[in-house]
């Protein structure tokens, strides 16, 4: 099967998408009009062709719709190039964004749209603009495929088709991410004692994100032990607010104590996991968010924020630890929980493990993926 990728390739997931198939033999193109990204390794896999089509990018995701609205047809024309030479059985969209740009191709092949997160749940209910960009993109494609209930059902407010539309996590490579990565590494890293308690976070720096909410929680606990740290891990941040939390930092001396670590390679990531005591992830809305499996596969306790997407299958006490986002005493109350409940943390860590092993294993959920592309090629 010949699958044509439109999606960021900066983005570890669609990495991970377009991998699998690689690795099953199948011919993969990936086109991205987003800078150069991290795809540059693949490049020597047999089957992987990557083509970047830069284009001028907005953070703000409504200035980056105008634009890439505005400028639909020359966009359109030049992916059109590229996959008229490479002449896919189908090509799979990542995002409102490249959904919308795969509507403007040719319509003799099937086409798959994966939004993402805030794509459908938060912008496309909020903006007009995003709606209608979105809605060509629904329109378009064959199979719709999303990752949780929250995302599906945000979808069809807004015209998804009903038939054909699956839930499909990212899924947790367990190769990687599982609880034999090796301890210490980060510990001896930054020359922390393996008794220091690490509260690990791997969201933007954005207010969505709720960050600020993560550093005054750890205020809170610093105030009772100067032996705690605080891990910010992050692709990308706000500038306005990025600059409210290092001013947090900086007015309550907190700077020694938080390691602003800003982007990390990917493969690094479960050696950071493993060695914190706890991963917290509170936004204010969410999909599926493979980060926090990431780190339940591994066997670290997670605390996140009591959104909708907990509703698919997260249990309260069960697989993770649930707290109201902008509540920092209750926050601060879970994560001494976590750190100082051993039994708990214990039943949690087990529970977790089982979750991420039956229901969001990555190799699991791109078999399913490549038997629902396999169908529509035919």
């Amino acid at each position: 099967m010949k699958i044509c990728y439109l999606a960021n390739s900066k983005g570890s997931h669609e990495k991970k998408w377009a991998e699998f198939f690689v690795k099953k033999g199948h011919q993969v193109c990936f086109i991205s009009i987003d800078s150069k990204g991290n795809l540059s390794s693949e490049k020597t896999l047999k089957g992987m062709i990557t083509y970047e089509v830069p284009f001028v990018f907005f953070i703000n995701p409504v200035l980056r719709t105008i634009s890439r609205l505005l400028f639909s047809k020359l966009i359109s024309k030049r992916v059109q190039k590229i996959i008229k030479k490479f002449n896919p059985d189908i090509i799979h969209a990542h995002s409102v964004q490249y959904g919308y740009i795969s509507s403007n191709l040719q319509n003799d092949i099937p086409k798959v749209f994966t939004p993402m997160g805030s794509d459908v749940i938060v912008y496309a209910q909020k903006y007009l603009l995003y709606r209608y960009i979105a809605k060509k993109a629904f329109r378009a494609a064959k199979i719709v495929t999303g990752d949780s209930f929250l995302i599906q059902q945000s979808g069809f407010k807004i015209g998804a088709k009903k038939e054909k539309n699956y839930i499909i996590q990212n899924g947790v490579d367990r190769n990687m991410f599982n609880s034999r990565v090796e301890k210490g590494f980060i510990r001896k890293k930054y020359n922390l004692h393996k008794n220091d308690k690490i509260l690990l976070s791997t969201r933007l720096i954005i207010k969505n994100s709720n960050i600020l909410n993560i550093v005054k929680s750890f205020n809170e606990l610093y105030k009772k032990d100067n032996k705690i740290y605080l891990f910010l891990i992050y692709s990308y941040k706000d500038e306005k607010y990025y600059k409210m939390i290092k001013d947090y930092i900086l007015k309550n001396s907190l700077q020694n104590n938080i390691f602003d670590i800003g982007r990390a390679d990917y493969k690094e990531i479960p050696n950071y996991i493993v060695d914190s005591n706890v991963y917290i992830s509170i936004p204010t809305s969410d999909s599926s968010p493979k980060s926090v499996y990431e780190a339940m596969s591994v066997g670290v306790p997670c605390v996140v924020s009591d959104i909708e997407w907990t509703k698919n299958f997260i249990e309260h006490n069960k697989h993770a630890f649930l707290v109201k986002l902008d509540n920092v005493e209750k926050i601060v109350k879970s994560i001494k929980e976590v750190i100082y409940n051993k039994k708990m943390k214990n039943m949690v860590v087990f529970e977790a493990k089982k979750l991420v092993a039956e229901k969001i294993d990555y190799n699991k959920n791109m078999q399913r993926m490549e038997e629902l592309m396999l169908e529509v090629v035919g």
